[in-house]
């Protein structure tokens, strides 16, 4: 449950973005003809991002991820990580394989910087803060000291963070209160 909380709520963020897109450029989703299948819209809204731009994303949520590696959550993390990955079109191998060979965290900073869309950073920063929560004791302690550094240095004050995740979880309760 808690994970299907994590990626409505993510899913939300994208939907927003996208609306927000439609509205400044009348995209219109994009079929691809060599599956017959039509994009989903996180799909399309991360387009828009470079190979490195999704290799720094994907790392991010990695180094959060293991956050909860020795936690009761890990699943949970890991399955937010995946669906990361597959909404993105890259594999987690292919992401450490990239940093692994450019200088993992000045690379993975100097990337994410250069993303210029702030709903898809908010995403990241909410995706990264579920990670945080799924963690415990110290390693929560940690995750938002980590959290705090590395969106701060992407342009976040503290207040910017707080208010993005407490505007992401009321779209979830707005959309999906019983």
């Amino acid at each position: 449950m808690t994970v299907f909380l994590i990626i409505v709520g993510s899913v939300i963020v994208v939907i927003v973005a996208i609306m927000a897109k439609n509205n400044q450029q009348q995209q219109q989703q994009q079929i691809n003809y060599s599956t017959n299948e039509i994009e989903s819209p996180i799909q399309n809204m991360y387009n828009v991002l470079s190979t490195e731009q999704k290799y720094s994303f994907v790392n991010l949520l990695s180094t959060f991820q293991e956050l909860s590696r020795n936690s009761l959550s890990k699943h949970e993390a890991t399955q937010i990580v995946n669906f990361t990955c597959s909404s993105l079109g890259v594999s987690l191998s292919q992401s450490e394989n990239y940093f692994n060979s450019h200088n993992l965290v000045e690379g993975m900073i100097k990337q994410l910087r250069t993303i210029k869309d702030r709903a898809i950073l908010d995403s990241i920063l909410y995706d990264c803060y579920c990670l945080v929560m799924l963690a415990h004791g110290k390693e929560q302690n940690n995750g938002f000291l980590l959290l705090d550094k590395v969106f701060g240095e992407l342009g976040y004050t503290e207040d910017e963070m707080i208010n993005t995740i407490k505007k992401i979880q009321a779209l979830s309760k707005m959309f999906f209160q019983k």
